[in-house]
């Protein structure tokens, strides 16, 4: 069901006034929270801590005293080396902070110290613990933790080429979307608004123009565990209204995530629920018809026990693109994302994360017509009101159980219910009408079953797999009033699997790496022609079923240089299954799986202001899925028909010059090569590169901090020309290069509100992102707004 303009300005009336109600209503208690905060305070500076509502699992210690930090809002310092290895008992209840730290270092020969306020961890057989402390605090760098690969590790200690983006990082950059993120990701091909962006040069859809009937994507997005569908990965329409992290992993992650995983994946983390009371809201404004309102609303139901968080937001904007001949806006968007989370600590060896989503989208057309061989920024001309529609439900239910310190089961079972609608010109002109109605229905279940083993010297997982999905489309072609063409079909796979994966540090400074998958799938395709009156596809129907398997192994080895250096080298298995051509009309040809063979060499250095992190890759592609076109028939299809190489870098640092000025860069190199591939037409395109498929992009930064309130972000954005399209010969048509310089700036007034100013595309460049056909992609021009955000 599609979302009125007026319906989403009054949503997002209600929400300001729930917010403003909510302020209202809570000036008592906020009074007499401020007085409790002012004898807390009080309290801390004659050393009597305040009690907490504190809920930490059984988990590995470092990650224990993250989690107390973050509850407690207590600086920790701490030494990595005295940390690792070590394993924190489960601990929740009613304490201060000290209490909870001294219970979680119970038997690991450690003890807590005061310190500047803080706390700090220190050996209990230290005899100069205090000067200990202070030598921590000096050389305390901020840790990052990774769980993608469903074994945590620090960021430091990840071989895998990952870019983390946490919720400060989206804070300094003012990012709203997925996509403001990948912008400035070294390795990810991504311009404003294009729904083509991708990992390492291969598209997130791949290369068989499957569109969003595919259940096959190259690149897995994840969001709170539950698996995205296609067209909720390309048209983004998420929020990124309290979330906590984005892992972005560049290169095959088939060995961990599985089928959809050839190119990479994408996890996201939102905020969990916390065991306190706590509200914000924010509003926000821009050009282009910017507006927007988000809440967030976190209770404590049951001390220690039972908390939920909630988090609305909805977004309206009118675009940028206009359409002369129907006199309106042709990429209006309109959106609203719900999320509820509850968490539930039945004992202390087993907790329960309940998540449910919501997630309405609409948007208009990114395209712009093209005249005389050149765009017309910013218009498209056209005579059909073209959008996309899309309506998301989930559910994930994650269950962790503790059996030891050093033993987890995790339980993550998801279903995902999506509704897709699209209405193209097909002509794309403003003198014939034709039109092109796309509906889809995806349905998703996941269920994963994992043990994981966390000791010093060995981290392991093994587990089981599970998924059922299914899409049923319907397309349909008219002609004036003249029903030309009308097909539905229906897209079934089954997937099952089994995996693990063993970190072994075999003797001193070196670490063996060794995974394996066994994946298996069965895809059943059917599609019915209901009406063909031009005779545009070749047969009436088509039904095909197919299965697939692929032995999916992983093995690699790392060395500790120095404490805070580490070189590793992995070489993998990347796998995406085949199935049957899906396009509306064709022949309806099944196809065989692809695969990749992976070899990386990693580099992570961390010092006191300083962290660097280096890839390089090659990766072999044989049996690669790509679109052919017959000219017999005048249908495309897809086929196994290519073999290409891919080999490059990816560097990324930051640098803290002093408390005030961060430095951040970021560079990635990438060659891509079809090694053998001719068309249908006989066109040999070997030696030639991936079309979208940039060989350079850089990013260089700052955040400045004046002054202890206010700070500025500033990113510089290069990515390097790609091919749009090969034509007849070979010849390729190319995407414009991209050169952007984005910047925010932000200021707290003070603890409670927060004012935060963007602008993009700040020299109003003006590029295309897909030169093909006569509707061209183009990115966005100059665009800036404000937020305000009050925390309650």
């Amino acid at each position: 069901m599609s979302i009125s303009t007026t319906h989403t300005l009054t949503l997002g009336r209600q929400l300001l006034l729930l917010a403003f109600a909510s302020t209202l209503l809570s000036t008592n208690s906020a009074l007499a929270e401020s007085s409790t905060e002012v004898g807390n305070e009080i309290g801390n500076q004659v050393g009597i801590q305040p009690s907490i509502s504190i809920n930490i699992s059984a988990q590995p210690l470092a990650d224990a005293i993250t989690a107390l930090s973050k509850q407690s809002g207590m600086q920790i310092y701490s030494d990595g080396k005295l940390l690792a290895g070590k394993s924190a008992p489960a601990t929740s209840g009613r304490m201060s902070a000290e209490q909870a730290l001294n219970k979680l270092l119970q038997g690991t020969g450690l003890t807590a110290q005061r310190l500047n306020g803080g706390l700090a961890i220190v050996s209990a057989a230290s005899s100069s613990a205090i000067p200990a402390a202070k030598h921590i605090q000096e050389a305390k760098l901020d840790e990052v933790i990774v769980s993608g690969e469903k074994i945590q590790r620090k960021w430091s200690e990840t071989l895998s080429s990952v870019a983390v983006t946490t919720a400060e990082d989206m804070k300094e950059h003012a990012d709203y979307s997925l996509m403001d993120t990948l912008a400035r990701t070294p390795g990810v091909n991504i311009q404003s608004r294009n729904e083509t962006w991708g990992i390492r040069g291969v598209p997130v859809s791949g290369f068989d123009d499957q569109g969003p009937r595919t259940l096959n994507n190259a690149v897995s997005v994840f969001v709170d565990g539950a698996l995205q569908t296609n067209r909720f990965i390309t048209m983004s329409p998420l929020s990124l209204w309290d979330m906590k992290q984005i892992e972005v992993f560049r290169g095959s992650q088939s060995t961990v995530q599985g089928r959809n995983a050839l190119a990479g994946a994408v996890i996201m983390q939102s905020n969990d629920p916390v065991f306190k009371n706590e509200m914000a809201v924010q509003t926000q404004i821009g050009n282009y018809g910017q507006r927007g309102a988000a809440v967030m609303a976190n209770t404590e139901i049951v001390p220690g026990q039972l908390a939920g968080r909630f988090t609305v937001s909805a977004e309206n904007e009118d675009g940028y693109i206009r359409n002369p001949f129907l006199d309106k806006d042709a990429d209006a968007r309109r959106s609203v994302n719900l999320r509820g989370k509850l968490l539930l600590v039945a004992t202390e060896q087993t907790d329960a994360m309940l998540t449910l989503a919501h997630t309405n989208y609409r948007t208009g057309s990114n395209g712009v017509t093209r005249n005389n061989q050149r765009p017309l920024y910013y218009q498209l001309i056209q005579n059909t009101d073209a959008g996309d529609r899309i309506q998301q439900n989930e559910a994930t239910l994650k269950l962790n159980h503790y059996l030891t310190p050093n033993w987890t089961l995790t339980s993550i079972t998801s279903g995902t219910h999506s509704e897709y609608h699209a209405l193209l010109d097909f002509d794309q002109n403003a003198t014939t009408n034709q039109r092109a109605n796309m509906d889809y229905r995806t349905r998703l279940f996941n269920q994963e079953l994992r043990a994981v083993y966390s000791a010093e010297t060995l981290q392991a997982h093994v587990g089981a797999y599970y998924s059922d999905s299914q899409v049923k489309f319907e397309d349909a072609l008219r002609s004036g009033n003249t029903l030309a063409l009308n097909a539905e079909g229906e897209n079934k796979i089954r997937n099952r699997a089994v995996f693990g994966e063993v970190n072994w540090a075999f003797i001193p400074q070196w670490k063996l790496i060794a995974g394996l998958r066994y994946d298996s799938e069965k895809n059943n395709t059917n599609v019915t022609y209901l009406r063909d009156i031009l005779g545009f596809s070749p047969v009436s129907a088509a039904n095909e079923s197919k299965s697939f398997g692929a032995l999916l192994p992983k093995l690699g080895v790392s060395y500790q240089l120095t404490p805070q250096q580490l070189l590793g080298f992995v070489v993998q298995r990347g796998y995406r299954g085949g199935g049957t051509n899906t396009r509306v009309p064709s022949d309806h040809r099944p196809y065989d799986a692809e695969y990749t063979t992976n070899y990386e060499l990693s580099y992570r250095g961390q010092w006191q202001q300083l962290r660097l992190m280096a890839n390089a890759y090659y990766t072999d592609w044989k049996d690669q899925q790509v679109r052919m076109l017959d000219t017999a028939t005048d249908t495309v299809f897809v086929s196994n028909a290519a073999r290409s190489r891919m080999q490059g870098l990816e560097l990324s640092s930051d640098y803290d010059v002093n408390k005030q000025l961060r430095l951040f860069a970021g560079a990635s190199y990438n060659h891509t090569r079809y090694q053998d591939y001719i068309t249908a037409d006989g066109d040999d395109l070997s030696g030639k590169s991936f079309v979208m498929a940039p060989k350079y992009k850089i990013n260089l930064g700052l955040t400045y901090r004046p002054i202890e309130p206010l700070f500025f972000t500033v990113d510089a954005i290069y990515q390097d020309e790609s091919p749009a399209i090969y034509q007849r010969g070979g010849i390729p048509q190319y995407n414009d290069s991209v050169k952007l310089l984005n910047a925010s700036v932000g200021y707290q007034l003070n603890q409670r509100l927060r004012f935060t100013g963007f602008v993009r595309n700040l020299f109003d460049r003006e590029y295309t992102t897909n030169n093909n056909g006569t509707v061209l992609d183009v990115g966005a021009p100059r665009t800036f707004g404000v937020s305000v955000r009050l925390d309650i």
